[in-house]
């Protein structure tokens, strides 16, 4: 996901990066801003959750034409997402005795609006029915709203020990939440500051925990100085570090025996908002107190270095560590963080030493088969082709995933080309064009046979037989086609993802494939990628598609609100089906998806990220709404589209730049020099989720793209890495 670990999302294709991140023209602004035009259509604007916009449009209508229990539920649920609760009830009450069929929906939608807006204790009733803990918790503000606090409380009761049994934190830490709330109302002092101590003890990165804080300070509540500091540290940023550090510093006076916890809490804070002269500094200060936690405060002082751009500081770090702290567990960490430098800095006979080294010393630690990897890359990189070959192999046989395994391989062809058995790696190569196609490691075999002039060239896939296939006689079923025809296509999708048995059985022996084409009548593809994930098999997305079976990669490669993705796809100069790809592996399809460290929508992104791209495309948004589709791919492809003019047009580099930021990837290619190849570069990205991502999100573009136009659609894997890249000084 778009997580700030760099973070990821920028914008602008094309251009240099000082370019890219200047301020928008009045002209610039004012064409970016028409990419967000509001809908003309109420529908349109309810399929991409813009609700205030389709109230709008709706409540313009004349109001007889909003009279039929169709248009009385359309008006209902799109006044609920504008916040029109009373407007809501009204339209809504006993819609159910109209519309039968979508009786669980219209009395869910009826029963949040009244929560608000009233009868507060008919919404209760309803709310508190569900067996979710999210519903039995607004039954309990609802309660509280009606003047009840003693039912409030009982329901807030049940929804903690609900949460706790189910073991689902996002329910857990809203309950406790919650409960407090209700709690303090009724002046139960005790309960109130117990659960807010629970949500800043266990869940300190909440942003929440400072008004917790407060409220505990207030009410004279219980909390330790390390639970304090360390909800303080986590939630720390730009904008607050200021009076963070003079709270510590007001800590620090009352507590002089707490420097330790104290001085590592000041630290984090600072590493946090991404200071990290700051932070390192911070760091060497905690670790010449006296305590057991010099070890830990010295090699986040080195990993703050290393972030600083002093990779040779940081190894120094590194070294002391190990030597200074010989049986502690941050030892291995600074091994292993010593080693994975050296990798990145390209010295890479000095790297096959270091992991050696650490897989001879902690060789049964929880690194013990990235080091293995680590040394197999670094002796290939470092000229030890033959020995490399050798461990690559064995990686292969122990990998436990199919990708690993296909990776492990293809770098094993690397391996065997370099130590100059090219028939051998070629026939590696070939092997995998073949079982494994228009993978990461099929893709990178091919470009690899593209440069040992292999001749013929093999087709990244072949084109599937074209048989005659009796069309499926498809309709919605009958809710959810009325929720469709109405713009709410959200709705509609988890309705039919209740009846999938039903709606599938009478298409006998071609169920999955129904379930398939029903869902890509709706304007989501959640359901119809998990449908897809579910019923089509590895080996059927191994083989080329024939007539009969393309449906199957239609499911599992869905392109939802295709005309937005290529309207700015085209906008952005990014490669057809490549903001699809990212979105794949983001979000899953999800369209309301939100990731624990808050990355929104489709495309994942961070509201602090969507904030700043939003400023540098021209673009006016309100950020309580960046999970909205046409937002958030609109944003997203913004961000893409600058990082591919970032890192030279290179799709697997702008991907990486994605996942982890492109001052990360900065830093991966400070060593690149035009000698370098891609696929190995790819191999030697740090981060596993990281490499892993980029494979996936290439693999996923390689297979839009044969989906698009056949082989000959596929975009050749370039192994030149690019050598004008520049992220400028602003990068985000």
């Amino acid at each position: 996901d778009v997580r700030d670990r760099s973070s990821h999302t920028q914008a602008t294709a094309g251009g240099d990066a000082a370019a890219a991140t200047a301020a928008p023209s009045a002209a610039a602004s004012a064409a970016a801003q028409a990419a967000l035009a509001p809908a003309d259509d109420w529908r349109d604007a309810a399929r991409v959750l813009d609700w205030k916009r389709a109230y709008q449009l709706l409540a313009a209508l004349p109001e007889d034409e909003r009279k039929s229990p169709e248009m009385r539920l359309a008006y209902g649920r799109i006044a609920l997402g504008a916040g029109e609760h009373a407007e809501a009830v009204q339209a809504l009450e006993n819609l159910e005795q109209k519309l039968p069929a979508l009786k669980s929906e219209i009395v869910q939608w009826y029963a949040e609006a009244a929560a608000v807006a009233g009868p507060h204790d008919e919404a209760a009733k309803l709310l508190a029915a569900s067996p979710k803990v999210l519903q039995k918790l607004a039954a309990a503000e609802a309660w509280l709203r009606a003047g009840k606090p003693k039912e409030a409380r009982k329901l807030a009761d049940a929804a903690v020990q609900r949460a706790r049994r189910n073991r689902r934190k996002a329910d857990e830490r809203e309950a406790h939440w919650v409960r407090a709330r209700i709690a303090e109302a009724a002046k139960d002092v005790n309960v109130a500051t117990t659960d807010l101590r629970w949500l800043v003890k266990n869940h300190p990165d909440d942003p929440r925990c400072r008004d917790a804080i407060a409220t505990i300070d207030r009410l004279k509540g219980a909390l330790t100085l390390t639970e304090r500091a360390t909800a303080l540290a986590e939630t720390a940023t730009v904008d607050n570090l200021d009076s963070t550090l003079e709270t510590f510093a007001d800590l620090e006076k009352k507590h002089p025996a707490e420097k330790v916890p104290l001085a590592l809490a000041k630290a984090r804070a600072i590493y946090k908002t991404r200071d990290y002269a700051g932070a390192q500094k911070a760091y060497d200060e905690a670790g010449k107190l006296v305590s057991g936690f010099a070890a830990e405060a010295l090699y986040y002082a080195a990993r703050a270095t290393t972030r600083m751009g002093d990779p040779e500081g940081a190894l120094k770090r590194y070294d002391s560590i190990v030597e200074r702290f010989p049986k502690n567990g941050w030892a291995e960490r600074a091994a292993y963080r010593r080693a994975e430098l050296l990798l990145v800095m390209g010295r890479y006979a000095e790297a096959a030493k270091a992991w050696g080294s650490y897989h001879a010393r902690f060789g049964k630690g929880r690194h013990a088969t990235d080091a293995r990897y680590g040394q197999a890359l670094a002796k290939l990189l470092g000229g030890e082709a033959d020995k490399a070959r050798a461990l690559f192999a064995g990686l292969r046989k122990d990998a436990h995933h199919w990708r690993d395994e296909s990776s492990m391989r293809h770098l094993e062809g690397v391996a065997a080309m370099k130590a100059g058995d090219v028939n051998a790696a070629k026939a590696i190569w070939l092997e995998l064009v073949k079982e494994r196609p228009l993978t990461w490691a099929a893709m990178a075999s091919l470009a690899r046979l593209a440069a040992v002039e292999h001749s013929p060239l093999p087709e990244p896939m072949p084109a599937g037989k074209t048989t005659a296939v009796s069309p499926l006689p498809l309709s919605l079923p009958p809710g959810p086609a009325t929720l469709a025809s109405v713009g709410l296509d959200l709705t509609a999708e988890q309705h039919l993802a209740r009846m999938e048995q039903e709606a599938a059985e009478r298409y006998v022996a071609r169920e999955s494939e129904a379930l398939c084409e029903m869902y890509g009548k709706l304007a989501g593809a959640y359901r119809r990628y998990r449908v897809g994930a579910r019923g089509v098999s590895l080996e059927q997305l191994m083989a080329p598609p024939t007539s009969a079976t393309r449906w199957s990669w239609n499911c599992v490669y869905p392109t939802p609100y295709a005309d937005l993705v290529a309207r700015e796809e085209k906008r952005r100069g990014i490669p057809s089906g490549f903001v699809h790809a990212v979105m794949r592996q983001e979000s899953a399809f999800r369209t309301t998806a939100r990731s624990p460290v808050g990355a929104q929508g489709l495309m994942q992104l961070m509201p602090n990220t969507a904030k700043r791209a939003a400023e540098e495309a021209g673009l006016t948004i309100d950020l309580d709404e960046v999970y909205r589709p046409d937002i958030n791919v609109t944003l997203g492809a913004f961000y893409l589209g600058k990082l591919l003019g970032n890192f030279g047009g290179s799709a697997p580099l702008a991907a990486a730049a994605y996942n982890a930021g492109p001052h990360a990837v900065k830093h991966w290619l400070t060593s690149v020099g035009p000698e370098d190849e891609l696929d190995l570069w790819v191999a030697r990205i740090p981060y596993r989720e990281t490499r892993h991502y980029v494979e996936r999100v290439m693999a996923n573009h390689a297979r839009y793209q044969w989906l698009a136009g056949g082989p000959e659609a596929v975009t050749p894997l370039p192994l030149t890495i690019p050598q004008n890249t520049s992220i400028g000084d602003d990068a985000y």
